[in-house]
């Protein structure tokens, strides 16, 4: 949360907006980055939690504990079908690696600014954008981040 700039709350409040706009167009989108790398990890966690689970409840009562690698686990092991639980530990493991290149894609492509905040002309008063309080708070003019015009 700190990460996030107060002007750009000023600026929305300014804007009209409320604090459901406030949430989904300045806090959640903030906070991206932070929920996916959350995500990811306990994501990768539960998949290596299988001992975990499996010494505290063995999957159950029932199924009501059953991850997908305990499945796998209990499916090769006690079920005594190791074709099976190869393949669900393969599909799991191709799960995994799917979720970390998209992650990791995502994160790639976040180190470049959007065409949008690319400067149209730097410095001009007369421009629209450039007067426009909601394009100062969110940095897009030259004016304020410094970059040149693109």
């Amino acid at each position: 949360m700190q990460a996030i700039p107060a002007e750009l709350y000023e600026v929305a409040s300014i804007d009209g907006a409320g604090v459901w706009g406030k949430f989904r167009h300045i806090t959640l989108p903030g906070l991206a980055s932070v929920i996916a790398t959350a995500l990811l990890l306990r994501m990768i966690w539960v998949a290596n939690s299988l001992d975990l689970i499996l010494v505290m409840t063995g999957g159950g009562p029932g199924t009501a504990t059953q991850t997908l690698p305990l499945h796998a686990f209990l499916t090769a092991w006690s079920g005594g079908n190791y074709g099976q639980g190869s393949a669900l530990a393969v599909m799991l493991t191709l799960l995994l690696l799917g979720v970390v290149i998209a992650y990791v894609w995502r994160r790639q492509g976040a180190m470049t600014p959007p065409v949008s905040l690319a400067c149209s002309a730097p410095n001009s008063p007369s421009s629209p954008s450039w007067r426009s309080p909601s394009c100062l708070a969110l940095g897009c003019c030259c004016a304020r981040s410094g970059r040149s015009a693109t």
